[in-house]
């Protein structure tokens, strides 16, 4: 090696070289054929003497087979093509990235095929390979399998392993084939000389880590990958090749059309082929497949596909499967659907907790009672479907009986109590698809209760007056034979809902939480399978839909009592209607808005509760309301740390996992 100049412009190296980028400076271009030093990074490298004639393939030359391993900082780059020629050619320019960051460039337009012809990269590749292209942090996957004397067969594969196993901590493998240096996190290759600086600069670890996680120096790394020949990688291209653990595998199209057949020329979508058609095959008929492919490199500009062989998948050793097994067998994600009260308060939540709902879930399979709440399937449930139509049109008809009622009819239907009547009176909605939206909801609940009196759910009782249990059945009947006329089932739609406002079961007396219209609500809002409740600014916009469509019932029940008696409304409001609507009697309406109350308070104060507070001393840590002192919360963390790694234990069955 010859001694180093002072000055860096005789090696022609760039001044603006990015040693985190860890790009090489290009050689020089006066024909002098000695090696000179470079730097990469901020290691000094040796240059390697690039030799290109655009006349003849495969231009460049290749280190050759005797030299000795060197460490990273005296080892030379990998030439972008192999070539056994010793002809002299000028150095390929260099240009700059976006952000400033040299690249260099391919200067050799040349490549190998399937059958070794000369014909020019662009002819193969384009245009997703060209000339010019960015190889910063790239491997060259073009060029030919390395010179050097030790191959893989005079490695023990544990002794590869064990490297394997070394270099995972730092996020880094090499594959055994084709010994590749692949970063786990970014799922792409990287070059030999550029590994350190991209770990360091795309994956820093934190200073507070563990010293195993730590990246050793470039020195130390640069042995470890040259003891697995990582630095001599072989060619990749053109394909297929067995899929490369580690590597990333995205979906592709193959070009199926001439020449590109067996040089397998790989595009990453429908619109790459299509250019690559239009430039390489004009007038020809196209044809390509879908193929399964890995990405090689980070660029997409500069991103080359290798084809995956479909028939030599990668070879797991049954790892995955046998954990899988193994966590069936334990039961890891079997999980507890039937309901029951935690011990800590603060796991139900806020409406659970305030509201006391848990009493109507306890005991419950919730993963059943969710499928009462879905939505209706039109063509297994043809009835259900029906109702919500039904349902439309009964509100439609509802709306438009409204505006028939005296003014202050309204006002009283507006009204919670006699003693303050509202000054506005209730009134239709204004918009179309508001209304539509008000009944599916009522409709959502109808199904709910027919649904769970045709196939009962254990633990979960729904409790009815007789008169609703009767008119449920009628309605269902109706809706279950196609023949019954569209007015019959709204008429029996609106008996049903109404009996529903007017109707008390012995249940709901003693217990308020047993409304059906509360049950509802709670299955309603169940975010999972384990009781875990949406938020509760969710649950009042849907308690104002059933109070509008309630009072849209009252309000119809006025008008069809005052066709039939020939009475004045106001009458029939006090008589028939007042004591369902106001506050005082145990009624449906009455728990709704006691709910619609209690909701929009937890609401309102959702907003202005910080997630997370401190006491003045900073002993005490209020999460969401609930204080915890953070003694007891240091000792949470601890203790479920050691529960982790117990079940850890417990589903490797005693194998060493780290």
């Amino acid at each position: 090696m010859s001694e180093k100049p002072d000055h860096p412009e005789d090696l022609g190296a760039h001044p603006d070289v990015d040693s985190e980028a860890g790009n090489m400076p290009p050689p020089s271009n006066n024909g002098d054929t000695s090696s000179h030093e470079g730097e990469v990074g901020d290691v000094e490298m040796p240059a390697t003497e690039t030799i290109l004639d655009p006349d003849i393939p495969n231009s460049t030359c290749l280190p050759g087979a005797d030299e000795a391993h060197t460490p990273m900082s005296d080892h030379p780059p990998i030439p972008l093509f192999p070539s056994n020629l010793d002809s002299a050619s000028s150095a390929p320019p260099v240009s700059d990235h976006c952000d400033g960051t040299p690249n260099l460039f391919v200067g050799n337009d040349r490549a190998l095929s399937a059958d070794n012809d000369s014909r020019s990269l662009g002819d193969l590749y384009a245009p997703e390979f060209r000339p010019g292209m960015r190889v910063d942090e790239d491997i060259d996957f073009i060029a030919l399998q390395s010179s050097d004397p030790m191959t893989l067969d005079d490695k023990p594969v544990r002794f590869f392993a064990d490297r394997n196993k070394q270099l995972s901590t730092w996020g880094i493998r090499v594959d055994p084939t084709f010994r590749i240096i692949i970063c786990l996190e970014c799922a792409i290759p990287v070059s030999f000389g550029s590994i350190y600086a991209h770990r360091k600069k795309k994956h820093p670890v934190p200073r507070n880590a563990h010293a195993d996680f730590r990246l050793p120096s470039k020195e130390d790394l640069a042995t470890i990958l040259q003891s697995v020949n990582a630095d001599h990688p072989q060619s990749v291209l053109p394909g297929p090749v067995k899929a490369i653990q580690g590597l990333e595998i995205t979906d592709a199209v193959r070009c199926n059309i001439g020449d590109c057949v067996g040089r397998h020329i790989v595009l990453s979508t429908q619109t790459q082929f299509k250019n690559h058609c239009l430039k390489k095959h004009v007038g020809e008929e196209r044809a390509s497949s879908s193929v399964r492919a890995h990405a090689l490199g980070a660029f997409r500009p500069d991103r080359l596909y290798v084809e995956i062989d479909s028939e030599s998948p990668m070879d797991t050793g049954g790892c995955l499967e046998a954990i899988l097994a193994r966590s069936a067998s334990l039961g890891v994600h079997d999980m507890q659907t039937k309901y029951h009260i935690p011990e800590n308060s603060r796991d139900k939540g806020p409406m659970l907790y305030a509201g006391k709902w848990e009493r109507v879930i306890t005991g419950v399979d919730l993963k059943t009672l969710r499928q009462y709440v879905s939505a209706v399937n039109t063509v297994k449930e043809p009835e259900y479907d029906r109702l919500h139509k039904t349902c439309q049109e009964y509100y439609r008809i509802a709306s438009q009986a409204i505006k028939d009622l005296p003014h202050l009819v309204l006002r009283y239907i507006a009204s919670s109590s006699m003693s303050s009547v509202d000054t506005l009176p209730f009134k239709p909605l204004q918009e179309t698809n508001t209304r539509v939206g008000y009944a599916k909801f009522m409709a959502h609940f109808l199904v709910f209760l027919l649904r769970h009196s045709r196939q009962p759910l254990a633990d979960f009782f729904i409790p009815l007056h007789p008169m609703q249990q009767k008119y449920r059945d009628e309605l269902y009947a109706s809706l279950a034979d196609s023949s019954t006329p569209q007015h019959t089932c709204v008429s029996r739609t609106h008996t049903f809902i109404f009996s529903l406002l007017s109707c008390v079961s012995e249940e709901f007396c003693r217990a308020e939480w047993k409304d059906p219209l509360t049950m509802f609500l709670v299955a309603y809002h169940l975010q999972d399978d384990t009781g875990k409740m949406q938020r509760v600014s969710n649950i009042p916009p849907n308690i104002a839909k059933v109070q509008w469509c309630l009072r849209a019932t009252a309000a119809f029940e006025i008008v069809r009592l005052d066709n039939l008696m020939d009475s004045n409304p106001v009458d029939i409001y006090h008589k028939q209607i007042e004591h369902f609507l106001t506050d005082g009697p145990h009624t449906t309406f009455t728990c709704l808005r006691q709910t619609m109350a209690l909701t929009s308070t937890l609401t309102y104060m959702e907003p202005g509760l910080p997630r997370f507070s401190w006491n003045l001393t900073k002993t005490v840590l209020t999460i969401d309301g609930f204080p915890i002192e953070l003694k007891n919360l240091y000792a949470c963390i601890g203790s479920s740390i050691k529960r982790m790694e117990e079940l850890v234990k417990q589903l490797c069955d005693g194998c060493p996992y780290w």
